[in-house]
């Protein structure tokens, strides 16, 4: 058994991405135990430390069968001389040969570059090729990549996904966080992919459901199952309460929060911390080199030191959802934050601007029910609204505990269930 997986940040620096790739892994295989799993992944050291056994495939193998595949056996300046139709002939041709005789497609290809003196990475396109048309699953794990925002990280998965339904191998997207979506290339390429995708699973159906209808996904191919990550958050929880108030906060491009922002909800949360004779903690969830999570932590808690600049003290998801154990109450801009929170039965704030993370976080508010709220940081009065909201989780604490529980259980059970469906694709 050969399975081939894209996954969401191929740096594995966001422990959110790499906790929904470490949940995947371990699902698949407990349900194929000798399986070999092929991974996207630049981070071949940090792949290692995370998943054990898995085997990386670097993102540059990618970029190389792109190429390939994009130069085509006949030079472009010499079909031009032809009319169309006949271009469109050949055009025909050339991908018949690229789909279904992708070793002999590159070696021409590459002949044709190497006598114009343009060598291409072949070796490199190869090894990506192999890995898809060897493989008896193609599957995308967890993520909130198919949206404008990441578009362009987005279309590479698509292409992915459409590379391996091309060869006839089943395929899956699991734990998908879908939207919003409005760009039309990204569009044409959901309609065109999402449609003969085997099995796609949602982190929410609030967004994600109506998007994929809306672009021909059969309801029968749709399973909402909540995070994959839930059930490893579950798996810690404590049977006491918390005394701490944990943040995050991301200011991320795509968050659109700005400084102001910011130092009021500094402000604020310091006097509830002070009123309620608490500490912030700090649940820093991104570590790329931007520091988008780190920063403003910092800044806000004043534990640089506790925190590390690159990560040291929480290098792994499982030290972050440990961390949060000892939180009452989590106040995040990021979604895995309140995901690793909720799941432990921990209520959650979730800040957000951008149409992006307010689709996030009313879907991670729909799945769980009481226990979540989203905070909307551009209405007017939304200091007051987190002021009260603050009270009310911080005292509503022991109550909200087992109804956050019962929802990360019924999801985790409807995650488990479709994975368990792979089984019977493959076997088709």
């Amino acid at each position: 058994m050969r399975i081939f997986i894209e996954h969401s940040g191929h740096q594995l620096l966001n422990h959110g991405d790499t906790s929904m790739l470490q949940a995947a892994i371990l699902r698949l295989k407990k349900i194929w135990p000798e399986a070999v799993i092929h991974v996207l992944t630049s981070a071949e050291d940090r792949l290692t430390a995370f998943c054990p056994g898995s085997h990386a495939i670097h993102p540059e193998t990618r970029i190389a069968w792109i190429n390939i595949s994009r130069s085509g056996i006949f030079p472009k300046s010499l079909l031009q001389k032809f009319s169309s139709s006949f271009c469109q002939r050949v055009e025909c041709v050339e991908k018949y040969f690229c789909t279904k005789k992708p070793k002999l497609y590159a070696s021409i290809v590459a002949l044709r570059l190497k006598l114009r003196n343009k060598p291409i990475m072949v070796k490199n396109g190869y090894k990506y090729i192999d890995s898809i048309i060897n493989s008896d699953l193609v599957i995308a794990t967890g993520g909130g990549y198919l949206t404008d925002v990441f578009k362009g990280y987005a279309c590479r998965v698509l292409d992915t996904i459409q590379l391996a339904i091309d060869h006839g191998k089943p395929t899956a997207l699991l734990g998908q966080g879908i939207g919003p979506v409005s760009d039309r290339l990204l569009e044409q390429k959901m309609c065109r992919t999402l449609p003969n995708v085997d099995l796609i699973s949602l982190r929410e159906q609030r967004k994600g459901l109506p998007i994929l209808l809306q672009q021909g996904v059969k309801r029968s191919r749709i399973i909402v199952t909540g995070d994959d990550a839930i059930e490893f958050a579950y798996q810690v929880q404590t049977s006491t309460l918390g005394d701490r108030l944990g943040l995050n906060f991301r200011m991320a491009s795509y968050a659109d929060v700005d400084n102001t922002i910011k130092d009021s909800v500094i402000k604020l949360l310091r006097t509830f911390a002070e009123k309620h004779a608490t500490k912030i903690v700090p649940i820093p969830i991104s570590f790329h080199n931007q520091g988008e999570d780190l920063r403003a932590i910092e800044e806000i808690t004043g534990c640089a030191r506790q925190v590390g600049r690159k990560g040291v003290d929480f290098d792994t998801p499982q030290k972050i959802i440990s961390w949060i154990s000892q939180c009452r109450l989590v106040v995040t801009g990021s979604y895995h934050a309140g995901v690793f929170a909720l799941s432990q039965g921990i209520p959650v704030i979730g800040l957000a601007i951008s149409i992006y993370y307010k689709d996030k976080f009313f879907g991670l508010a729909d799945q769980f029910g009481d226990g979540c709220q989203t905070l909307l940081l551009d209405q007017p009065d939304w200091n007051e609204i987190l002021s009260l909201v603050l009270e009310k989780f911080w005292s509503q604490a022991p109550v909200l505990k087992p109804k956050l529980l019962a929802a990360a259980k019924r999801q985790i059970e409807s995650g488990q269930a479709a994975y368990q469906s792979l089984r019977e694709l493959v076997g088709r």
